[in-house]
C-alpha cells in the first residue's frame, strides 16, 4: 500500500498548457432512424453525411463557437460509421474549470439538428477524462442548460421523458401497463437527478411522476424491480453492479460514456453488467488495469461473445418495438413471444451512441484550482510525490509512509491576522508620544537604509521605525514613498496621522509607483502628481510612456468608462423614461463625490508646472502639505469632432490648426455624441498641459495617446485627452505652433506608412519586386511622389530635434521578412538642431550647418532691404538637392503588420540604463536606437546604418572589422586598432547584462549586428522577460567566436559587465516600477501574465543577495553561455532555414 502511494505521480491541470483535443471515433447507427424520428426529421438519413460540432462550457458559460468537426474519410461498416482525425479545441487544459463540460451535437444536411450528448471533462475523482467514452445521443439536445433562454432544443430530462412516454403506445401490446408507468416515473426521476438544474422542475415534465422521488430512491427502485423480476440472487448482483458504477461516478446529464454509463432505458442486471465490463475494458485500454497476456486473451474472447449476444438481443428488441407500435395503431398483431420477452428484460439500448476518445497522457491529470496554484509547494514534494522526504530519513516514521498526504494551505501567502494586529498596535504606539527631534540609532539607521535602498524588502518590516522617526524621515524624499507603503489607508485615524506632517517632494522616478493600481488613495496620487509638476520637460519625456499608461489607474477613470458604457447600452435600448428615477450610473457619479468637491475650472494658460493651485503651496519650495492639496478633476472636454467643428467655424490660425490636428489623428475625429462629456483625471490634465509647452513632450504625448485610443475599454478616456490637448493648445500662440508641428509631421508619417502598406501588401511579390514598386511610388509621377519633396520641413517623431524635408526615393528598400519592413532614407533639413548634427555627423558638419544658417539670414536681410527675392543658392531645399551638395540623411525603418510597442519599452529601459552608466563614467558604447509605435500594428524605427549581422561573418569578425577604412593597424589585435576592439568589448558587456536581466529571447546571430566602429547592436525584441521561441535558450547570448574577438580584453569584459550589473541593481526599483505601470498595456510578452514578467526581471536582479553573490551568479551565467553547445546547433538550424527562405 505504501509503495503504491509513494510512486503515484500526476499532472496538475493548472500546469498543463496543452490544447484540449478530441477524436470522434464512431456513431452507432442501429437506432439512428428512431432518434431522427423523435427529433422530427426524416428517418432516411445517410450517416456519412452527418456532421459533429463541439462546444465547451467553462465556468457555466459557453466558449466561442468551436466550429464543425468535419469527419475525415467517413467509412460505414455494418451499422456504425467510423471517422478519422483529431479535433483541437481553442482551449487549454490549464484554463478548464471544475465543471467544464463538452457538448457534441449531430447535424444533418440543411442545418437540421439530430441530437446531442454531453460529458463532463473531469470525473468525480477530479481526473481529466482520457480514453474512449460511449455517449448516448439524445434527440435534439444542444446544450447543458434548461430552456430559460428561449432557444430551441431539448434538455436531457425532456428527451428521456418524451422517449419513455412514447412507450405508452405499446402498453396494450406487451400487457405491462402498471409496470411501465412505474418504470417511466423511475427513469424520469433518475434523468432529473442527473440533469443540470433542480430535480423537481425537470421531473415535472412527465405527468404523474412523483417529483419528490430523488435519484437515489429511483435507483433503489430500479434495483428492487430487477430483484423481483429476475430473482433475489440476480437482484443482489444488480445492486452490487450499480453500486460499483456509482463508486466510479456517472457522467450525468446527456452522456453515457463507457466508463460512466447513464442508462438510456430501464436497465436490468445484464445491462449494468455489460456496462461494467465495457467500463473495465476502457480502463484496460488506458493502462489502469495490469496486463496478463494469457488471461487477457480469454477475457477478450468472452467479451466478444457477450457483445455479439447483446447485439442479437438489441435487434430482437428493435423488431419487437416496431411490431408493438404497429399494433398500437391497429396495423399488426404485435410482437412475437420472443420480442415480448426481450421487451420485458429491459436490457437493451434504445438510443444511438456516439463514441469519443480523449488523449491518454503518461500520468493522470488532476484538477487543480487556480486559486491554489500560486501557493508554493514544500521543497520535499516534487513531481506529485506523496509524503515528505524528511520522513524517509526517519526509520521510526517508515510505518507512516503511504498514509501521509500533503495539503496546501491557500492562506499560506497571506498576512497572519494575529501578526497584523500586533503590527497595528505597534503602529499605534509609535504614533503617540514621539519626540519630533528624535533620530534613529546606528543600528536603526542601518535597518532603515536597507529598506530604503532595496525594493525587495517590504516597508512593513520596519513599520514601527518609520512611524517613530517620521518627523525626521519625511523630510527626505527617498523615505516618503516607503513610508506610504506602511500606512493603512483604510484607517482614517492612521491616514490623518500620516498626512499631519509635510512630505518632501520626491523626484519623478521615485513616485512613479504611486501612480500604479496598488495606490488608489487620492491623497497619495495627488502627492505623486505634485512631484511630477515640478519635473523638467526632459524628465517627463523619459517616463511619458508609463505616465500615459498610468492614466487608466486614476480614480474615477474606470467609473467614467463604466458610466459611458451604461449610457451606450441605454441608448441602444431606446429613449430613457421621463420618470424621476435615477439615471444609469447615478450611483457611480455619487460615489465620486467621496473624493472631495470638484474645484473650479483652472486657467490652462499658466505655466507648465502649475499643476496644484498656488494656495496649496507650502512655505518651502521643496516641501508640500498634502493636507491642503485639492482634488484635480478637470471639467468636461469636447470630443475631437466637436472641437474641430467649433474651430472650423472661425477663421483664426488657431481654428485652422485645430481642424488640421483633428484630421491627423488617424480617423479618430468622429466620435459618438454621447462621448462629448468626458472628464479627464488630474494626471491626464498634467500631461496635456505639459504637452502644450514642449515639442518633444507634445510629440510623445500625441503618439502614445493615439495608440492607447485604440483600446476598446479606455479609448474613450484617451480620446478625451487628445481633445483636451487641442482645446488647451488653441489658447496660446505657442500651443498653436506646437499643435501645427504635431499635425504636420503626423500627417506626413501616416502618408509614408500608407505608401509602404500599399506596396508590401501586394501578394505574390518578392522583396526585390516590392522594392522596385516602392521606388516607383515615391519617384516623380508616382502615387506618393509628393512625399519625396516637401514644401516645408516637418519634425521627425523619433527625435523632434531633427527636421526632414523629404526622402530619397532611389534609396528605398523592402527587406526579406515576414512583415516586409521598408527602409526609407529621409533628407535632413538645415533647420535641424546643430546639437544633433554634431552627435550624428561630427563637429565639422555642425559648424557647416551654423555657417549656412548665418549666411542665409544675412542674405534674407539684404534681399528684404532691396526688395529682391532670395538667391537660389541660399534656398535650403535647392542647396540640399543641388548636384554635389552635402546631403545629410536619416535612415528609418517603417513596419506594417508588426506590434513594436514591446521594442519601444525594452529600448526605453536600455536608454535609461545607458544614461545611468554614463552618469558614473561607464561608457559601454550601447546603441538604444529610437522606436515609435504609431498604432498597435505599425511603427517607425531608427535604422542603424552600416551595421552588419553577425551570422554571415561569425567566423571572421576581426577580418570584417579590418576591412573597413581606418580600422587596420599592424600593431593592433589581429590587425585591428585597439580602440575598435575595446569598443566592441564594452558594447558586448553592456548588451550581455541587459539581455540577461530583461530576458530577451530569439537571440540568433541575425538579430545581433556589428557596426564598422566595433559596436554591437541587438535588434528585434518580440520575445522578452524570459520568453523564447527556441528550446533551451542560453541566459546570455555569447558565443566562443564573439569571445575570441576580445582577446586579452576578456577580463576587462567581465569587469565592465559586473560594474554595469551593480549600477542596474542600485536602481532596480525604478525599472520594476516602469514595468509595473505597463502591466495592462497588452504587450506580447506581458499580456498573458504581467506579474510573471515583472517577477522574472526581479529574480534576475537578485536583490535578495549581496553585491558579490549577485555578481557570481551573473558570471556563472556568462560562463555557461560561452560553453553551451545546444545554442550553436539552434543557430545552425536558423541559418539553414534563412538560406532556404
Amino acid at each position: 500500500m505504501a509503495s503504491m502511494y509513494a510512486h503515484y505521480r500526476f499532472y496538475s491541470s493548472s500546469e498543463v498548457p496543452l490544447d484540449l483535443k478530441l477524436h470522434v471515433t464512431s456513431l452507432d447507427c442501429k437506432h439512428l432512424a428512431r432518434t431522427a424520428a423523435l427529433a422530427g426529421l426524416d428517418e432516411d438519413i445517410d450517416p456519412q453525411d452527418l456532421v459533429v460540432r463541439a462546444h465547451v462550457y467553462n465556468d457555466g458559460t459557453e466558449n466561442a463557437e468551436q466550429g464543425e468537426y468535419t469527419p475525415q474519410l467517413p467509412m460505414l461498416l455494418g451499422s456504425s460509421v467510423f471517422w478519422n482525425g483529431w479535433l483541437t479545441l481553442p482551449l487549454r487544459i490549464q484554463d478548464l474549470s471544475r465543471d467544464a463540460q463538452l457538448v457534441l451535437t449531430l447535424w444533418a444536411p440543411g442545418e437540421l439538428l439530430v441530437g446531442g450528448c454531453r460529458i463532463t471533462l473531469f470525473d468525480e475523482r477530479l481526473r481529466l477524462r482520457s480514453g474512449a467514452h460511449r455517449l448516448v445521443l439524445w434527440p435534439r439536445i444542444r446544450r447543458p442548460a434548461t430552456r430559460d433562454d428561449g432557444s430551441e432544443g431539448m434538455t436531457a430530462t425532456e428527451a428521456a421523458a418524451e422517449f419513455l412516454k412514447g412507450l405508452h403506445g405499446v402498453r396494450a401490446a406487451i400487457g405491462e401497463t402498471d409496470d411501465l408507468d412505474a418504470s417511466v416515473q423511475v427513469a424520469a426521476a433518475v434523468a432529473a437527478g442527473d440533469a443540470a438544474g433542480p430535480p423537481v422542475a425537470e421531473a415535472s415534465l412527465v405527468p404523474g411522476v412523483p417529483v419528490e422521488m430523488t435519484p437515489e430512491a429511483a435507483r433503489a427502485t430500479l434495483a428492487e424491480q430487477a430483484s423481483e423480476e429476475d430473482g433475489a440472487t440476480r437482484g443482489a448482483a444488480s445492486r452490487g453492479s450499480r453500486s460499483s458504477s456509482d463508486a466510479d461516478g456517472a457522467a450525468g446529464d446527456y452522456a453515457a460514456p463507457v466508463s460512466e454509463g447513464t442508462a438510456a432505458v430501464l436497465p436490468g442486471d445484464s445491462a449494468w453488467e455489460a456496462e461494467r465490463l465495457v467500463r473495465a475494458k476502457a480502463e484496460f485500454d488506458a493502462g489502469e488495469i495490469p496486463h496478463l497476456p494469457w488471461l487477457d486473451r480469454l477475457t477478450m474472447r468472452q467479451l466478444a461473445a457477450d457483445q455479439e449476444a447483446a447485439e442479437e438481443e438489441a435487434e430482437a428488441v428493435a423488431e419487437a418495438l416496431e411490431a408493438a407500435e404497429e399494433a398500437a395503431l391497429g396495423r399488426g398483431p404485435g410482437p412475437t413471444p420472443r420480442g415480448r420477452a426481450a421487451l420485458a428484460a429491459r436490457r437493451h439500448p434504445l438510443c444511438s451512441f456516439l463514441t469519443v476518445e480523449f488523449p491518454v497522457l503518461p500520468f493522470p491529470v488532476v484538477f487543480d484550482s487556480p486559486a491554489y496554484a500560486d501557493v508554493a509547494a514544500p521543497p520535499s514534494v516534487q513531481d506529485g510525490l506523496v509524503g515528505p522526504s524528511a520522513l524517509e530519513e526517519d526509520s521510526n516514521a517508515a510505518r507512516w509512509m503511504g498514509r501521509l498526504v500533503t495539503i496546501f494551505d491557500p492562506d499560506a501567502g497571506l498576512e497572519h491576522p494575529v501578526e497584523a494586529k500586533v503590527a497595528k498596535l505597534g503602529t499605534s504606539d509609535a504614533r503617540r508620544g514621539v519626540d519630533p527631534g528624535a533620530t534613529p540609532t546606528p543600528a536603526e539607521r542601518a535597518a532603515i537604509d536597507a529598506v530604503l535602498h532595496n525594493p525587495s524588502i517590504p516597508a512593513r518590516a520596519i513599520t514601527d521605525l518609520l512611524w517613530r522617526y517620521r518627523h525626521t524621515l519625511l523630510r527626505k524624499p527617498a523615505a516618503v514613498v516607503r513610508f506610504i507603503d506602511c500606512v493603512d489607508w483604510s484607517d482614517p485615524e492612521e491616514v490623518a496621522d500620516a498626512t499631519a506632517l509635510p512630505w518632501a517632494l520626491a523626484p519623478p522616478e521615485d513616485v512613479l509607483r504611486l501612480l500604479g493600481p496598488g495606490y488608489p488613495h487620492d491623497v497619495v496620487r495627488r502627492y505623486a502628481i505634485r512631484c511630477l509638476s515640478e519635473a523638467s520637460a526632459d524628465e517627463i519625456s523619459l517616463f511619458m510612456l508609463q505616465l500615459v499608461q498610468a492614466v487608466r489607474y486614476e480614480p474615477g477613470v474606470r467609473e467614467t468608462v463604466e458610466r459611458n458604457s451604461m449610457a451606450k447600452a441605454a441608448a441602444m435600448r431606446g429613449p430613457p423614461s421621463t420618470g424621476g428615477g435615477a439615471t444609469p450610473g447615478a450611483a457611480l457619479v455619487e460615489g465620486l463625490g467621496e473624493l472631495g468637491p470638484t474645484p473650479a475650472p483652472r486657467d490652462h494658460g499658466g505655466e507648465a508646472g502649475d499643476d496644484v493651485d498656488d494656495e496649496d503651496a507650502d512655505d518651502g519650495a521643496a516641501e508640500g502639505d498634502v493636507r491642503e492639496a485639492q482634488t484635480g478633476r478637470t471639467p468636461s472636454h469636447r470630443s475631437l469632432a466637436t472641437s474641430a467643428a467649433s474651430g472650423a467655424g472661425g477663421g483664426s490660425p488657431a481654428a485652422g490648426a485645430a481642424s488640421a490636428y483633428a484630421a491627423s489623428v488617424d480617423g479618430r475625429a468622429s466620435l459618438p455624441a454621447e462621448e462629448d462629456d468626458v472628464e479627464i483625471s488630474p494626471l491626464a490634465d498634467l500631461l496635456v498641459r505639459r504637452a502644450c509647452t514642449n515639442l518633444t513632450v507634445a510629440t510623445q504625448f500625441h503618439w502614445f495617446v493615439c495608440v492607447e485610443a485604440e483600446n476598446q475599454a479606455f479609448g474613450l478616456v484617451y480620446n478625451a485627452m487628445l481633445a483636451s490637448f487641442m482645446d488647451q493648445s488653441e489658447r496660446t500662440p505657442e500651443g498653436v505652433r506646437l499643435m501645427t508641428e504635431v499635425s504636420n509631421h503626423a500627417s506626413y508619417i501616416r502618408s509614408v506608412l500608407s505608401a509602404v502598406e500599399s506596396v508590401v501588401s501586394e501578394p505574390g511579390l518578392r522583396a526585390d519586386g516590392k522594392t522596385a514598386n516602392l521606388i516607383a511610388a515615391f519617384s516623380p509621377g508616382g502615387a506618393f511622389s509628393s512625399q519625396a519633396e516637401l514644401s516645408s520641413p516637418v519634425i521627425l517623431p523619433l527625435d523632434p530635434r531633427v527636421r526632414v524635408c523629404g526622402l530619397v526615393a532611389a534609396d528605398s528598400r523592402v527587406f526579406k521578412s515576414s512583415v516586409s519592413p521598408a527602409r526609407i532614407r529621409l533628407v535632413i533639413h538645415d533647420s535641424t538642431d546643430p546639437g544633433f548634427i554634431a552627435e550624428r555627423f561630427g563637429d565639422d558638419a555642425a559648424r557647416t550647418l551654423i555657417g549656412l544658417r548665418a549666411a542665409r539670414l544675412r542674405a534674407e536681410a539684404s534681399a528684404r532691404a532691396a526688395g529682391l527675392p532670395l538667391p537660389a543658392k541660399y534656398d535650403s531645399e535647392a542647396a540640399i538637392r543641388a548636384p554635389g551638395a552635402t546631403r545629410w540623411t536619416y535612415d528609418t525603418l517603417f513596419k506594417i503588420g508588426d506590434d513594436v510597442r514591446q521594442d519601444q519599452l525594452v529600448l526605453q529601459l536600455l536608454d535609461l540604463m545607458d544614461r545611468r552608466f554614463k552618469q558614473f563614467g561607464l561608457d559601454l558604447s550601447l546603441t538604444p536606437y529610437k522606436v515609435l509605435a504609431t498604432t498597435t500594428t505599425t511603427g517607425v524605427l531608427e535604422f542603424v546604418t552600416g551595421a552588419m549581422a553577425l551570422d554571415p561573418i561569425k567566423r571572421n569578425i576581426l577580418g570584417w572589422l579590418k576591412g573597413h577604412p581606418g580600422n587596420a593597424d599592424v600593431d593592433g589585435m589581429g590587425g585591428v586598432r585597439l580602440d575598435v576592439i575595446e569598443r566592441y568589448t564594452r558594447s558586448c558587456a553592456g548588451y550581455c547584462v541587459w539581455t540577461y536581466i530583461m530576458g530577451i529571447g530569439d537571440r540568433h546571430l541575425d538579430n545581433i549586428l556589428i557596426t564598422p566602429d566595433g559596436r554591437l547592436v541587438h535588434i528585434d525584441f518580440g520575445f522578452a522577460f524570459g520568453k523564447d521561441p527556441k528550446p533551451l535558450p542560453p541566459k546570455v547570448k555569447l558565443t566562443k567566436d564573439m569571445v575570441e574577438v576580445m582577446g586579452g580584453y576578456y577580463p576587462k569584459f567581465l569587469t565592465k559587465a559586473t560594474r554595469a550589473f551593480g549600477f542596474i541593481r542600485q536602481k532596480a526599483g525604478l525599472y520594476l516600477d516602469l514595468l509595473g505601470l505597463m502591466r495592462d498595456s497588452g504587450l506580447q510578452s506581458m499580456a498573458d501574465d504581467p506579474e510573471r514578467a515583472i517577477a522574472f526581471v526581479a529574480e534576475k536582479l537578485r536583490l535578495d543577495m549581496s553585491e558579490e553573490d549577485a555578481e557570481l551568479v551573473l558570471l556563472g551565467a556568462i560562463k555557461d553561455s560561452v560553453s553551451a553547445v545546444f545554442p550553436l546547433f539552434v543557430d545552425f538550424l536558423h541559418t539553414v532555414a534563412t538560406q532556404m527562405r
